[in-house]
């Protein structure tokens, strides 16, 4: 089980590989999770940046 929580502004920032995306990598590959709150909010901020919310899903499609 992952000890690691992710939110919305670390999984944007490894997004557009911001400071701290290493970081936010290395608690991803750990498993890490994420709320549906703030998976909601990552997937919305993508649209609204003009990104495809579909392509960031399947990218994270265990």
């Amino acid at each position: 089980m992952s000890k690691f929580v992710l939110d919305a502004s670390a999984l944007l920032a490894y997004l557009r590989e911001e400071p701290g995306a290493l970081v936010v990598e290395n608690a991803i590959s750990q498993g890490a999770y994420i709320s549906i709150v703030n998976w909601a909010e990552v997937l919305s901020k993508v649209a609204d940046l003009g990104e495809s919310p579909s392509r960031i899903s399947r990218a994270f499609r265990a």
